[in-house]
């Protein structure tokens, strides 16, 4: 029985969480800014809740993806100026990534609950 109410719980937790999300990824999708791919907004956040800039083969490697794949997702971040290019003073053949003032913005934007005016969209009917 304990199993059970434990389960209906955690059942909850995910909706709730999910709703959450999904609030968040359709306050990205309406705004005026551009909304990143999943890709895109996955290098973001690892960049940023690391310690420290990251290098594409680092990235490419923890993310499994190929350099050139995340080299292009990474052209889109540079170009929102979300993120930006560094090289390494150490080895002029490595780049790291570093994430802007503008992109920790937005980072932090996505932990905020979003904005109660964004209008709702209508649950899909299935006849």
């Amino acid at each position: 029985m304990a199993s059970r109410e434990k389960s209906k719980d955690s059942e909850a937790e995910s909706d709730a969480r999910l709703s959450w999300f999904r609030g968040r990824i359709l306050a990205m999708v309406r705004s005026e800014e551009r909304d990143l791919s999943a890709r895109q907004l996955g290098i973001l956040l690892t960049c940023y809740t690391a310690e420290a800039p990251q290098t594409v083969r680092g990235l490419a490697e923890a993310l499994r993806i190929h350099k050139p794949a995340l080299t292009r997702a990474v052209d889109v971040l540079v170009q929102d100026k979300l993120a930006r290019r560094l090289a390494d003073p150490r080895d002029r053949r490595s780049v790291h990534i570093e994430v802007t003032p503008t992109g920790k913005t937005f980072c932090r934007g996505l932990g905020s609950p979003p904005k109660p005016s964004s209008p709702r969209v209508p649950s899909e009917t299935h006849e």
